[in-house]
């Protein structure tokens, strides 16, 4: 019988998850914009349009937290972004507009906390990130030639390309939350190693 569990997390690949997320981003940001943009800028009132530019702000929401933030939390920031990402076409108006918001700050929390995360091999993660930003760019700019400068996973039956690329990623966000559960269990038993030979020491 398949064990998911672990077929998912030996499959966990950075590149794909950044890849989808960074795509994820560039789309719902430049909805952001483009409804801040017609909304507010045109009507020239500080309407509720311009206090969406908070979103941009959200990451300093991380330095109210002294510690990193754990994988689960990690888990649940990531799949919001997805979340957010493929319920947003289907919205008009304000929502639509709060929508994005929530996806482009989620990013912007998502991104510094899974850096600190992955502090101690900072030049492979460094180097898949730039791999993972130059494919969504590519799939950006794909999207958008296909449809006329607007993105073609947005409109229509093409949405079913957001989705399939919306499950992939939370594949990838599970294989995340799996293998971090591994490395925490690996360092509690390299801690607890330690200890137990101390008190075989003593009674010897």
């Amino acid at each position: 019988m398949i064990d998911f569990k672990n077929l998912i997390k030996n499959n966990y690949s950075e590149l794909i998850l950044f890849s989808i997320i960074f795509l994820f981003f560039f789309q719902m940001l430049s909805d952001l914009g483009e409804r801040i943009y017609n909304y507010a800028l045109l009507g020239l009132e500080p309407t509720l349009h311009i206090l969406a530019l908070l979103f941009l702000f959200s990451s300093l929401a991380l330095l109210f937290f002294r510690k990193a933030i754990s994988d689960k939390i990690l888990f649940i920031v990531g799949e919001l972004i997805i979340v957010t990402r493929l319920i947003e076409p289907l919205l008009k108006g304000e929502g639509l507009l709060i929508l994005a918001g929530l996806s482009v700050s989620s990013f912007l929390i998502f991104f510094p906390a899974y850096f600190t995360r992955s502090k101690n091999k900072e030049q492979q993660t460094g180097i898949t990130l730039g791999v993972s930003l130059a494919l969504a760019v590519a799939l950006s700019i794909l999207f958008r030639t296909v449809n006329s400068t607007l993105d073609v996973s947005m409109y229509r039956w093409f949405q079913i390309i957001g989705w399939v690329l919306g499950i992939l990623a939370s594949l990838m966000l599970v294989g995340m939350l799996l293998r971090g559960e591994k490395i925490d269990q690996i360092k509690s038993t390299d801690e607890e190693s330690p200890a137990k030979f101390g008190k075989i020491l003593l009674l010897a």
